[in-house]
C-alpha cells in the first residue's frame, strides 16, 4: 500500500577553499556541502556530505541515514580517478 510522503532536504555550505586527499591525491579548493533529510512524521532521519573539487566536481560522499524501526545506513563513495581534458 503507497501513501504520499513530505520528504525535505536542506543543504549548506560547511567549509570551502580546504584540501582534502581522496585516494592518495590531494584536491585543493574543496567544498563541503551537508544536508539534512527529514521526513514528515519521523523529523531528522540523516545527514549527508558532499565533497566537490575545483575543477573536478564531486570527490567523495558520505551518507548516514537512520530510520525508526529500520537499520541505519552508513555509505560513503570515493572518486577513483579523474582526467581533465
Amino acid at each position: 500500500c503507497a501513501f504520499p510522503v513530505n520528504i525535505n532536504f536542506a543543504y549548506s555550505i560547511k567549509t570551502k577553499d580546504t584540501t582534502m586527499t581522496v585516494n592518495n591525491k590531494a584536491f585543493t579548493k574543496v567544498i563541503k556541502v551537508g544536508q539534512i533529510i527529514s521526513v514528515q512524521g519521523f523529523g531528522n532521519i540523516g545527514t549527508s556530505s558532499f565533497f566537490y573539487a575545483d575543477k573536478v566536481g564531486l570527490i567523495r560522499s558520505e551518507v548516514n541515514v537512520s530510520i525508526p524501526g529500520q537499520p541505519a545506513t552508513n555509505a560513503s563513495e570515493t572518486l577513483l580517478s579523474h582526467e581533465i581534458k
